[in-house]
């Protein structure tokens, strides 16, 4: 039997199996359901593992969505964060990208700033980076609270693309890194900023009342609501000026208080 013919069987074979699995599970949960609305004990004992399955099927859903999409993670393509740095830089503005990663935002951003500058602490993913350098991109490995900044060009827009949640004395980190940067002008300051909202679910909130894991990745030290990156920003007399929200991510224009 060809070799064709084969792979196609044994994905009839496959999909045959997922479809008697899904049936089956679908008549599950409509008897389980039936069974919680009448017994509140039994909602009591489920869940808080319920709530932890969830989580872990949101894991699996997210590794079988990158692997089907060659590695890379579709919600670049949905979300279209890169976009909306871009619309929010100018062909004149100096960019210093902090947390960088693997330099993908900051190989975006070069191509329509005179300037970029990615920071970024791991040196495993700084290393990753340096592949994407040009004539107006380039990469330090370095901690952006102790990086002395005398030794690139003056700054005109900062990005943190979720970065904060991962930090946790955000303040602090935000008020070093505002006053060691060199600005081109200190009345004309803006950073902009990527963090994951807090209340993009119930089930989220509902979940930190329940003591389960309710954040998105287990290294975010917080995940944030309007008013907490708001009352942040107060701290090193900065605001947002705009703001945008897509798929339970918060977008924020952030510029120096106006008294």
């Amino acid at each position: 039997m060809p070799k064709c013919t084969i792979t196609k069987t044994i994905d009839e074979i496959t999909r045959g199996y997922a479809t008697i699995l899904v049936l089956q599970v679908q008549k599950f949960m409509k008897k389980l359901m039936l069974i919680l609305l009448q017994n509140k004990g039994i909602a009591r004992v489920l869940i808080r593992p319920v709530l932890w399955l969830h989580n872990q099927c949101y894991k699996v859903a997210t590794l079988c969505a990158v692997a089907l999409n060659n590695g890379t993670h579709p919600k670049k393509e949905i979300i279209q964060y890169h976009k909306w740095f871009m619309d929010h830089i100018s062909a004149d503005d100096y960019v210093v990208d902090i947390g960088s990663n693997t330099g993908e935002l900051a190989k975006t951003l070069s191509q329509k700033a005179s300037m970029v500058t990615g920071i970024e602490i791991n040196e495993k993913l700084y290393r990753k980076s340096l592949t994407a350098s040009g004539s107006n991109l380039k990469f330090i490995h370095a901690d952006a609270t102790r990086f002395s900044y005398d030794k690139i060009e003056k700054i005109s827009v900062i990005t943190l693309s979720n970065v904060l949640e991962h930090i946790k004395d955000r303040v602090d980190f935000l008020r070093s890194v505002n006053e060691r940067v060199n600005w081109v002008d200190s009345t004309k300051k803006m950073m902009l900023i990527r963090v994951p909202l807090l209340t993009r679910d119930w089930l989220v909130v509902y979940k930190k009342q329940m003591n389960v894991e309710w954040r998105l990745d287990n290294t975010h030290e917080t995940e944030y609501s309007i008013e907490d990156l708001e009352f942040e920003l107060q701290q090193i007399q900065f605001e947002i000026s705009s703001s945008q929200v897509k798929f339970g991510e918060l977008f924020a224009v952030c510029k120096p208080r106006q008294n």
